[in-house]
């Protein structure tokens, strides 16, 4: 009899546990079921598009996607303490470098500046990088 009893409370136990019925999945911030679940378990956007994406697209085919109405975001990327410059600057860890080294990247990171200043209408405060422009008036403001 207590067989038969804890067999019965085996086998209720695992028709309520449906995950239909269940309470985690029913109050749960991140269930499949739902869009932010879908994004949380990257469920969503493997073979479907997101809404804003397919509408830039349907745009794109139609001819009426104006690049200009774009709102920028993202951009102009901010300096990080990681960036090659930075790391150069900080003497712990550009002092253990040769100086061939030291010399090399200087001359590089020169014609990187100078190259990016050349074109600064386009990049300034707007696009990329912006240590080219660190401590520097262009020549029309000047």
């Amino acid at each position: 009899a207590a067989w038969l009893a804890l067999g019965a409370v085996a086998a209720l136990a695992l028709q309520s546990s449906t995950r239909r019925d269940s309470l985690v999945t029913m109050f749960g911030k991140h269930d499949s079921r739902t869009f932010r679940g879908k994004l949380h378990g990257h469920k969503f956007g493997k073979y479907r598009l997101r809404k804003t994406k397919a509408r830039r697209l349907r745009a794109i085919k139609q001819g009426t996607f104006d690049p200009d109405k774009v709102v920028q975001r993202g951009q102009p990327e901010p300096e990080h303490c990681w960036d090659p410059w930075n790391m150069m600057a900080n003497k712990m860890y550009s002092h253990n470098r040769p100086a061939w080294f030291r010399e090399l990247w200087q001359k590089w990171y020169d014609g990187q500046v100078e190259a990016h200043r050349e074109e600064w209408q386009q990049r300034m405060g707007k696009y990329g990088k912006q240590i080219w422009f660190k401590d520097w008036t262009p020549p029309a403001a000047a």
